[in-house]
Order: C-alpha cells, then sequence, then structure tokens
C-alpha cells in the first residue's frame, strides 16, 4: 500500500513539474505582440518568429524588402511603433498604435496558439489589420 502511494504522488509530482515547464517555456499573447513591437523598432532579423507558418505572407516576410517596402504600413524607414497593448488580450483584439509618421491607428490581431501540453503557449500572430484593411494574412 505504501509503495502505490509513493508511486501516485510522484506520478503526480512529474506531471506538476512537466506541466509548469510549459508554461515557463511558451509566451503569452501579451509577450507575442511585445515581441512584434520590438522586433519591428528593431533589426527586424528574426521578426518572422512572431507568426504563424499558416500566415500567407509567411515565405515573402522572410524576405528582407518585405519590410521595407514603402507602400506598406509597416514600412521600416522612417517609422517608429509604439502599439498599446491591453493588458489580458483575446486571441483576437483591437487597439491601437502610432508611429512617428502620425497616428493613433486601429490595429487589430488574431493570433494562433501554436503550443502543447509540454511546450505551454506558444501564441503566434496569424492576420493584422489596420484601419480594417488586411495588411497580413
Amino acid at each position: 500500500m505504501y509503495k502505490k502511494i509513493v508511486l501516485v504522488l510522484t506520478v503526480f509530482a512529474l506531471v506538476m513539474i512537466i506541466s509548469s515547464c510549459g508554461a515557463l517555456l511558451g509566451n503569452s499573447i501579451e509577450e507575442r505582440v511585445q515581441q512584434f513591437e520590438i522586433d519591428l523598432n528593431g533589426s527586424r532579423s528574426s521578426i518572422i518568429e512572431n507568426f504563424s507558418s499558416d500566415c500567407g505572407n509567411y515565405n515573402a516576410m522572410n524576405i528582407a524588402t518585405y519590410w521595407s517596402d514603402n507602400t506598406s504600413v509597416f514600412d521600416d524607414d522612417y517609422k517608429t511603433f509604439n502599439i498599446v497593448i491591453p493588458s489580458d488580450p483575446a486571441e483576437t483584439f483591437t487597439t491601437t498604435y502610432s508611429d512617428n509618421a502620425g497616428g493613433p491607428y486601429n490595429i487589430k490581431f488574431y493570433l494562433v496558439n501554436e503550443g502543447d501540453f509540454f511546450s505551454g503557449d506558444n501564441w503566434k500572430i496569424r492576420t493584422i489589420w489596420v484601419d480594417d484593411s488586411v495588411q497580413i494574412n
């Protein structure tokens, strides 16, 4: 009887450890959007990591010129972005951003969770709308 109790407690402890590690390894919606903003304002060399591979623009976003197109709202030549991130945002949420060209502008994010039980949440951006126009899909 004692051995069964020890075995059950050991299994329970292992499950708790594994599940808590997954939570530490993943990222929240808020963290993903914050990282996207950091990458927008930085070198953009790893910006692709913010997006789901299901995103239709995924391969194009991996090309450096995608982010320097002067017709894009995300043009990197002259803009510094400030995205207002609400606390505890849902997988689809609308907020505002401004840049040194003006604002505030409406921006809507749709994110998908590509994580699992072992790796924890791993939210990725799937679609971005700016002022009701799809920018990344």
